[in-house]
């Protein structure tokens, strides 16, 4: 899993937690346009629920949430007709 980030400052330093039935934790550093990168192994389903949250040392925060909740990863309608 990547997990990629905008929004932060410049050469700010952002703790990033990923759960996905084990809690996972790296630091990385936001480039000069406030972007950062890093990679988890996280095992984690295509349509698995896990969270991500983001924290800057210069107050930046972000969240994100997945799981069952986006389109590809609902359940397809049960066809009734008879």
């Amino acid at each position: 899993m990547v997990v990629r980030g905008t929004g932060f400052e410049a050469a700010e330093r952002v703790h990033v937690i990923v759960s996905a039935r084990t809690i996972y934790s790296k630091t990385s550093v936001a480039n000069a346009a406030g972007t950062f990168s890093v990679r988890f192994d996280a095992p984690v389903a295509r349509c698995g629920r896990y969270w991500v949250k983001a924290f800057g040392n210069k107050g930046s925060r972000a969240f994100a949430l997945s799981g069952r909740y986006f389109i590809g990863c609902i359940d397809p309608p049960v066809d009734r007709a008879t």
